[in-house]
């Protein structure tokens, strides 16, 4: 009786050593069907219907572009395109805006109506906006993703049934290396919004080219044009100086930003993260905070607690406390708001696996590079060249030498 149970032990201990790996068939069996049944379903019958309803331009008509705006966190991705629309008297332009209560200080601590409003930007609520009444020429997107706080009736597959050419401008996401990863292809190449675009815009000609290996229909309608955050740099338009509250709590130091991204990982189920573990990243931050010459801005991934919560990594107390850490001493801030302000004024970066890289290559100041060095990232070639030019390191050892250098003159 007793061997019997013992052998069934054992076998749901097998079972369950085994079941990330079924996890992970399943949810890439999933993905596959789910790119099938999109193609067959939904695609071919979208584009008869857009064909049949789009609005075509009138000599004379002012061009009708409306923007479907889901967070100021992206903004720097439309910033030059938005720009020059709003310059252009044969364009009419209209932001349509959330403005949903888990939108407002999970990115910037503002409303997207406050965010709009400081800009002056011609704005609309999402709950009085009917794209088939309206029906304009373009709707831009600003993530391919379907937040919660987008009305359904927004989808890219409902606006382009009306006839609207969908664009969207991607922020910089598709740096990771995507060719064996089933998980990162539908992320970045194989959503709704990437199949459905009139046009596709990205920042490199690998990018484009990864898309004529995995999206659905090809690249057909995809440009590689460089990325729009970086124009305002090139043309010396560069944003305001740094909140007066972080001037006056740095009282004349020199300002390291330290951007932490959310837990990132080879493998999330089994706990192999490209990023720091949280109790490292505080060990980091307590080692900043030490050096009195230097004032540290941190700045977290709008979705890092949620992501280390769902990897058990932090729980909502400990999290709290992460960030009075931060916010409590006097040599660092926590900071959410427009994060070119600080890339274009900070003195040296330390940041992890973002998208931030880039523009932090931009300025070719001194850059640390944190990562596992047991799961780094895999990178596209043309990122790890970027990346190639960075420092590296994982231990707060590391950033000591780090700083050390920076201090010394060394970039």
């Amino acid at each position: 009786m007793f061997s019997v149970i013992r052998k069934a032990l054992r076998d749901f201990a097998v079972f369950l050593a085994k079941l990330p790996d079924l996890l992970r068939i399943i949810y890439t069996l999933n993905a596959i069907f789910a790119d099938r049944r999109f193609e067959e379903k939904y695609s071919y019958s979208i584009n008869i219907l857009y064909n049949q309803n789009k609005r075509k331009w009138k000599p004379g008509e002012k061009a009708i572009i409306h923007f479907l705006f889901h967070t100021p966190w992206f903004w720097s991705s439309w910033d030059s395109l938005a720009r020059a629309c709003l310059e252009d008297g044969r364009v009419e332009v209209k932001f349509i805006i959330a403005d949903e209560p888990e939108n407002r200080e999970l990115y910037t601590g503002q409303t997207d109506a406050d965010f709009m409003r400081e800009r002056g930007l011609p704005h609309t609520r999402i709950k009085g906006y009917n794209p088939a009444l309206e029906r304009p020429h373009i709707m831009v997107y600003q993530v391919p993703y379907a937040y919660p706080q987008i009305a359904r009736y927004l989808d890219v597959r409902r606006v382009k049934t009306l006839g609207v050419r969908p664009v969207y401008v991607s922020y910089g996401i598709e740096f990771d290396k995507s060719i064996h990863n089933d998980r990162l292809q539908n992320a970045h190449y194989k959503r709704p919004l990437h199949s459905l675009s009139w046009r596709l815009y990205v920042m490199h000609d690998d990018i484009r080219e990864n898309f004529a290996r995995h999206c659905p229909v090809n690249a057909y309608h995809v440009r590689a044009l460089g990325h729009p955050k970086f124009d305002q740099y090139a043309a010396n338009r560069l944003p305001p100086p740094l909140p007066p509250d972080i001037l006056e709590k740095a009282a004349g130091r020199s300002i390291l930003l330290y951007q932490v991204h959310y837990p990132s990982g080879a493998d999330n189920l089994r706990g192999k993260f490209h990023t720091l573990p949280p109790r490292r990243t505080r060990e980091i931050v307590k080692y900043l905070q030490s050096l009195a010459g230097i004032f540290t801005v941190v700045t977290l991934h709008p979705r890092f607690f949620e992501y280390a919560k769902k990897a058990k990594l932090l729980d909502e107390r400990e999290f709290l406390a992460f960030k009075e850490l931060i916010s409590g001493h006097a040599n660092s801030c926590l900071y959410v708001g427009d994060h070119q302000v600080l890339v274009a004024n900070a003195d040296a970066f330390i940041t992890e696996y973002s998208s931030l890289m880039l523009e932090m290559g931009y300025f070719q100041k001194p850059v640390l590079f944190l990562a596992n060095p047991d799961y780094p990232p895999p990178l596209e070639d043309f990122a790890e060249k970027l990346a190639g030019t960075f420092h590296r390191g994982s231990t707060v050892r590391e950033v000591g030498e780090f700083i050390a250098r920076v201090r010394d003159g060394d970039r």
